[in-house]
């Protein structure tokens, strides 16, 4: 089953800004005192496809745009 917002291009787009961001952020050797920043890095690139699948669920399309906006 695919759900509406997979085939957005703007979602595709976002899980592979994504994994490209998590798969660098695996590169870097850090000293632990930057662990979080690591950690937010990874929580805000995710973000950007949560906050699409989320707001596609939305009633209508209006509000739909109005939630990307």
């Amino acid at each position: 089953m695919v759900f509406a917002f997979e085939e957005l291009k703007v979602y595709q787009r976002a899980l592979v800004f994504s994994v490209a961001v998590i798969d660098a952020l695996d590169e870097i050797e850090t000293p632990r005192k930057h662990f979080r920043l690591i950690e937010q890095l990874e929580a805000e690139c995710t973000s950007v496809a949560l906050n699409i699948s989320e707001g596609k669920g939305r009633f209508s399309g209006k509000e739909f745009k109005r939630f990307l906006y």
